[in-house]
């Protein structure tokens, strides 16, 4: 949990792998009740994924799951899924705005994809990192620990 908090993963996507059905389900915290010694989520399945290649399914919607890990030294990755072929990027602001440094990973086909980024040429701190698929576009807070 983040912090011994389970309200701050509110909004966060998470994996899990069915290992004798083959599939990855990809689901989002969307509330929590009870307290820090226990309750419940609820939560709204994103995409279901199969790993068997003749039963291949296309994700519902764009998705972007946070990167792992975060704070990171000086490799992280980001897993996605995309419901349909389009161009993919990312930039990655500093703190005062500027672009630092940008992915451009051409046209991806539907499914469920990664990209891992490297910032071994940047200093410590906190960064945004700018992911657009198409017309989708989420930001997230990076953290580099060196």
């Amino acid at each position: 949990m983040h912090g011994g908090s389970p309200q701050l993963i509110i909004g966060d996507t998470v994996s899990l792998y069915l290992p004798d059905d083959n599939l990855y389900f990809d689901v989002t915290f969307i509330s929590f009740s009870g307290s820090n010694n226990g309750g419940g989520f609820s939560y709204i399945r994103t995409s279901v994924t199969s790993l068997d290649l003749d039963h291949q399914l296309n994700p519902i919607r764009f998705t972007l799951t946070n990167n792992f890990p975060n704070p990171f030294n000086p490799v992280t990755t980001f897993t996605y899924q995309l419901p349909e072929s389009v161009p993919v990027s990312l930039q990655v602001y500093d703190i005062k705005g500027r672009k630092v440094l940008n992915i451009n990973e051409g046209i991806k086909s539907s499914g469920r994809h990664q990209v891992t980024l490297t910032a071994s040429k940047l200093s410590s701190g906190t960064y945004y990192c700018v992911f657009t698929a198409g017309g989708f576009q989420k930001t997230q807070k990076l953290m580099l620990l060196k």
